[in-house]
């Protein structure tokens, strides 16, 4: 069965190890990196507002589970807090946004909410 291809990054990291400017130019890794920016923020951000990125149903399952497997247990260092990321549900076309709520250092909840209109 062939892996689903994850979507890119919405915007591009810069690069770390490069020098910046040579001659009064960018360099080329900065030239591109300020490229790619460019062109992310122009996908993204339209006149109607903010485009949330897309992920089908399976990949907001996946994320999920991850979360909730530490369900009573405090969070790992290595595994962030993602509270506040908003995605489009292309599978049920809905924008979700995810939650993780604490009791003291424990994980309480971690799940993702449906916005709707009322």
């Amino acid at each position: 069965m062939p892996t689903a291809k994850l979507p890119q990054s919405i915007f591009p990291d810069y690069p770390h190890e490069a020098v910046a400017i040579t001659q009064g130019k960018f360099t080329s890794p900065w030239a591109l990196s300020l490229q790619s920016l460019y062109q992310a923020l122009q996908r993204n951000f339209k006149n109607e507002g903010i485009l949330f990125p897309p992920l089908t149903a399976a990949q907001i399952a996946t994320i999920q589970a991850i979360y909730t497997s530490y369900i009573g247990l405090p969070l790992p260092a290595n595994i962030p807090d993602i509270s506040g990321q908003t995605v489009f549900d292309s599978t049920n076309r809905v924008p979700k946004q995810f939650i993780i709520t604490y009791s003291g250092t424990n994980v309480a909840t971690a799940r993702w909410w449906t916005f709707t209109l009322t």
